[in-house]
């Protein structure tokens, strides 16, 4: 849900889609009922060859999750590699099903619901605690096979004055990650902004949350802006650029006008 407004291009949930979702909202945790009542509505739209989805519902009533990624799954594919299914919860509504496969070669068959493990980083009702707090993701590096993607770049003036922003408060792992920012490169993902994140460091940084920090502003048309820092394993792997009207960004956000919460 962005704005109320629902993207024509959104499609009801194919049967393995609301299958995986279903099978996520399992385990007992923080919002997991209001996550279930907002499946009744949710649409979504692949947004990435992996199976990836946006996802889009019409309730009001937002879940009160502890975290961006309450929930996750892993199984393995017909090689061997790890599959992971993450679910995406921004202020309070599903906004994404993620899924990716460890290591470099293509997705050939997506998760099924009957396969995954699931984890929380509650660790409520017997499920095991990590996930979102970095536990059971692979660093981006390790998903590339340690190889530096050669199209990373240095970061931009603006880019490392936001970074620098939303490293201002103190949290777990703060110092440690404002040492990754000397090593830090970056390669647009996304036309929103969005940064996948790479770093020389071999030092991880200990946050407990895959967002340990992120900032909210608003754009020159008064719309919602938010930035994430993602860590995975310790290690800056997203600056993850959100608007929520669904409508195009007129001004990048800047590190001056950005409210940072942690």
């Amino acid at each position: 849900m962005y704005g109320g407004l629902v993207d024509s291009s959104f499609r009801p949930l194919k049967t393995h889609e609301r299958e995986l979702l279903e099978k996520l909202l399992e385990p007992e945790f923080p919002g997991r009922d209001e996550l279930r009542q907002q499946l009744n509505s949710v649409t979504a739209k692949q947004i990435l060859e992996d199976g990836t989805l946006a996802l889009q519902c019409d309730s009001h009533h937002p879940a009160p999750v502890k975290w961006r990624i309450p929930t996750e799954g892993e199984c393995r594919d017909a090689e061997g590699a790890a599959l992971h299914v993450l679910l995406h919860v921004v202020d309070g509504f599903m906004t994404e099903l993620e899924i990716y496969k460890d290591g470099q070669s293509e997705l050939h068959e997506l998760p099924s619901a009957r396969d995954l493990s699931l984890f929380t980083p509650y660790g409520e009702a017997g499920v095991e605690p990590g996930g979102a707090c970095g536990l059971v993701h692979k660093s981006e590096k390790e998903k590339q096979g340690d190889v530096v993607d050669s199209s990373f770049r240095p970061l931009k003036t603006h880019e490392r004055e936001l970074l620098e922003k939303l490293l201002e408060p103190e949290f777990p792992g703060r110092d440690e990650l404002r040492l990754q920012l000397n090593s830090v490169t970056a390669k647009q993902i996304f036309e929103d902004g969005t940064l996948a994140l790479q770093c020389g460091l071999t030092h991880p940084a200990p946050v407990k949350s895959r967002v340990p920090v992120e900032g909210e502003c608003r754009d020159a048309d008064g719309g919602p802006i938010s930035v994430f820092l993602h860590v995975v394993d310790g290690f800056m792997n997203e600056l993850e650029i959100v608007k929520y009207d669904h409508s195009k960004i007129v001004k990048q956000p800047s590190a001056h006008d950005l409210v940072v919460l942690v």
